[in-house]
């Protein structure tokens, strides 16, 4: 319980930073100015839209999880279909694995483009360093040691952030010149966070997919759901984060857009390095430097924590070894999170782009688990046999565009998404229709959920 879920102690202010912490990692920072610098501040949509969705699922579904009493998706998904001895575990920790673990990838890749830049050194060994460095302390103190961290990494991160803009803008003459060169260059599309035309269809396929999944949240949301003091910790320690991190996403998108008035002949991995190598002084690069380290280590770490506990609670707990105890769940929470650091590093070595990472870990999970998930809340119909045929149908549709190098395309997710649902709905309409106390169980407008009050009631302790 400590290790995992900090005693279910958590409060408000250990919550908000180790959020602001996980939210916006090393590879989000990198990843955002570059895409940016690529192809203008309306990039910034593709993270900033998991903060909008994330206000939504504050509102409408934080206070029903507490009642549930689970510590992640999983959990929730085996209380609503609960046949053939919980195997629907077994899917949804693969999806939320996969997941997490390109979380880690996307980190592992922007601290290594840190390494390779400055170092010289070759980039996978580079990949290497960042697993170890990252490793070395995660598994050491479990979730606490993440959350206490997270506090000072989140201060370190938001300054970094403010002064990478700021000497950006500096840099690149003040508001009014950058508005000069991208009027004449014919690019001021590109200061605007509204999407171009060409760009526009991709953003909305993104706007759409990264809106449904996360009105699911990460495990990591979950798992600290879970561990919060009360009801209302649990609610304004997650809603406070997401409006500060829509806010502080405007400046790695706006820092990109300052650095392509200053040069557009670096890649976009390495534009971020080689404006502080170039622009600022020694002291200051190794600032931003200890910046995306401290962004790289809060962000990581969490994923790899709630990977090990996924592992630990829903699949070794409870088909592995159903009578361990809290010493062998610490040791297999230990042993896994160090397994999404490897696998994490295997994704970074071959997948070089970290937004490439950020919408594969998405679209695989979201192609998985959304029917599913959104099936519990609220269908009555949807039954354990159509839920599983659709996370088996998912996980044999990614399957095969792993195996054929086919790309994640917005176009060819939402494909996945939609045979998950049609085989779900088929399965489910020509098999009997579930309990109706399993549905009773997590039925969006079931009796025991009338109480779960958004905000929750400032005097309730629950």
């Amino acid at each position: 319980m400590e290790y995992g879920f900090c005693g279910r102690s958590l409060t408000i202010t250990f919550v908000i930073f180790t959020y602001l912490g996980t939210w916006i990692g090393g590879g989000t920072i990198v990843g955002l100015v570059g895409n940016a610098y690529l192809d203008g501040a309306s990039q910034y949509w593709i993270f900033g839209i998991s903060c909008v969705a994330g206000v939504l699922f504050a509102m409408f579904f934080i206070t029903r999880i507490r009642r549930l009493q689970v510590t992640g998706i999983a959990d929730m998904l085996s209380l609503r279909f609960p046949e053939y001895k919980e195997f629907i575990r077994v899917p949804a920790t693969l999806g939320l694995l996969i997941r997490n673990v390109t979380v880690v990838g996307m980190n592992f890749a922007a601290m290594s483009y840190m390494f390779t830049y400055f170092a010289g050194i070759d980039h996978n060994l580079a990949t290497l360093l960042s697993l170890f460095l990252v490793v070395a302390y995660t598994v050491a103190s479990g979730l606490w040691g993440v959350v206490v961290t997270d506090v000072l990494q989140g201060f370190i991160q938001t300054a970094g952030m403010l002064f990478l803009f700021f000497s950006a803008l500096k840099n690149s003459g003040g508001l009014g010149s950058t508005l000069d060169f991208y009027e004449r260059t014919d690019q001021l599309a590109a200061v605007s966070l509204i999407p171009s035309q060409a760009s526009a269809p991709t953003i909305l396929g993104f706007l759409f997919l990264f809106g449904l999944f996360f009105l699911m949240g990460d495990q990591s949301d979950w798992e600290r759901i879970y561990s919060c003091k009360t009801d209302k910790t649990a609610f304004w320690g997650y809603l406070i984060p997401q409006s500060i991190t829509l806010l502080l996403l405007l400046l790695p998108a706006f820092t990109g857009v300052l650095l392509r008035t200053l040069t557009n002949d670096v890649s976009d991995g390495y534009v971020l390095y080689w404006f502080v190598s170039q622009m600022l002084s020694p002291q200051m690069t190794i600032f931003v430097i200890l910046v995306i380290i401290s962004s790289v280590l809060s962000s990581a770490d969490s994923f790899m924590v709630a990977s090990g506990v996924m592992f630990s609670g829903d699949i070794f707990h409870r088909f592995i070894n159903p009578e361990a105890g809290d010493r062998e769940l610490i040791f297999w929470t230990r042993v896994v999170a160090i397994l999404a650091g490897g696998i994490g590093y295997a994704f970074a070595i071959n997948m070089l782009d970290i937004m490439q990472l950020w919408s594969v870990g998405i679209g695989i999970a979201a192609v998985i688990l959304l029917p599913a998930y959104f099936s519990a809340w609220f269908s009555r119909r949807v039954n354990t046999q159509g839920a599983l045929a659709g996370m088996g149908t998912g996980i044999v549709y990614c399957g095969g565009l792993v195996l054929t190098g086919a790309s994640f395309s917005v176009g060819r997710v939402l494909l996945g998404f939609g045979l998950n649902v049609l085989a779900t709905v088929v399965i489910s309409l020509s098999t009997p229709p579930p309990a109706p106390e399993h549905v009773a169980r997590t039925y969006y407008w079931a009796p025991h959920f009338h109480q779960a009050e958004n905000p929750p009631d400032p005097s309730g302790q629950s």
